[in-house]
């Protein structure tokens, strides 16, 4: 006796379907990644912060901290900053 789960394709949003190749996995990245280095700018700050002291790091985290206050200057940065005080929520 044959199910409906033993039979791959048979529902209508399956039928025909391909896997995606691995060459959108890139695009996939840079589209979650953009956001993330203009609004969330203070997160990747303090994820630098929080690395082992290194020498490596610490120019990691200076960059960091330089990045964020661009973004304080230019706007993004100040967004997400009112949006995480006006929802209340801790977002970084």
């Amino acid at each position: 006796m044959t199910t409906r789960d033993d039979d791959p394709g048979t529902e209508d949003l399956e039928t025909g379907m391909q896997p995606s190749p691995l060459r959108v996995v890139p695009k996939i990245f840079v589209a979650a990644l953009v956001p993330l280095f203009f609004f969330n700018s203070l997160g990747i700050a303090n994820w630098t912060r929080s690395l082992p002291p290194t020498e490596l790091h610490a120019g990691l985290n200076k960059a960091a901290v330089a990045w964020h206050d661009i973004m304080l200057s230019t706007g993004p940065a100040r967004v997400f900053a009112w949006l995480r005080d006006t929802i209340g929520v801790k977002l970084d």
